[in-house]
């Protein structure tokens, strides 16, 4: 007992002679500053920013300064999106067109009792001499886009667009005994007077076809400037380069087979002939 009381006795001034704890200053001691959080309340120690490191250096040459700081296209340190400070936009459009109608001349005439030229009173025209129908043309646009900065105030665009070839075909046929004449009408230039050339006759069997085409197609590669923008709406200045090309087609296949009549003999072919025009216009 009296061992054990020597001991706690010399702990005891061990304890006492420990120096004071320390005390925290109180919240009105601490240093502030003007920023004030939404409720009013002031900031007494805000989050001061920190430059951000890289995890791998040998990126070091790859960074570049923008508004936000320095960014690395290292997919793996940060998002190769976010350090591309311009966007591209592509896009494809359906088109569908309607082609006015054209006038045609005669293209091909009948009479039954001479020659079917135009100055005949007995002459029918029977293909051309009138407005072509109304062409559907199909097609589609396409465009590909390039803004130059994050901002959007100035970029480059191209676009193509396409319409299909449309097609109008008409056709005529006639010849043997007893059916009117079939003929092209033209102005014979050695004589000076109206022509014609034979499709049928009595002895002589024909056909004739007629083909309209129409194809519509250009390009364009513009500069964009953007003059005002809101949210959802925006106003462009555009200038540069347009191509626009029609290509319009007019074509004629004629096919005749004539006859050998002998005598107290049916009639018997003797040869076939094959006969194509191509008329093209090209409007640029």
């Amino acid at each position: 007992m009296l061992r054990a009381a020597l001991v706690l006795l010399l702990f005891i001034p061990l304890a006492i002679a420990q120096p004071p704890r320390e005390e925290f200053p109180p919240p009105s001691a601490l240093p502030r500053t003007s920023e004030e959080l939404a409720n009013g309340k002031t900031i007494s120690r805000p989050l001061q920013p920190t430059a951000r490191q890289l995890h791998n250096s040998s990126h070091a040459d790859w960074l570049f300064q923008t508004d936000g700081g320095l960014f690395d296209p290292d997919p793996t340190n940060f998002p190769l999106s976010a350090a591309i400070p311009f966007q591209t936009w592509l896009s494809a459009d359906l088109s569908l067109a309607w082609a006015s109608r054209s006038s045609l001349p005669p293209l091909a005439t009948s009479n039954l009792l001479a020659a079917p030229t135009l100055n005949h009173p007995a002459t029918t025209v029977v293909l051309g001499n009138g407005k072509t129908p109304v062409r559907n043309l199909g097609g589609g646009r396409f465009t590909a886009g390039w803004w130059a900065d994050g901002e959007r105030t100035l970029g480059l665009e191209t676009t193509f667009h396409v319409l299909g070839t449309a097609t109008e075909s008409e056709r005529v046929n006639g010849g043997g005994a007893g059916n009117p004449l079939l003929a092209r009408p033209l102005f014979n230039s050695r004589t000076g007077e109206e022509d014609v050339v034979y499709i049928a006759h009595p002895r002589m069997l024909g056909a004739l076809t007629v083909s309209q085409s129409l194809r519509v197609q250009g390009w364009d590669a513009t500069a964009l400037l953007n003059l005002l923008s809101g949210d959802g709406w925006f106003v462009h200045a555009i200038g540069g380069y347009r191509y626009f090309q029609a290509n319009e087609g007019l074509r004629f296949d004629q096919t005749s087979e004539f006859y050998r009549q002998l005598p107290d003999q049916p009639a018997t072919a003797a040869y076939r002939t094959s006969a194509a025009d191509q008329i093209d216009a090209h409007n640029r």
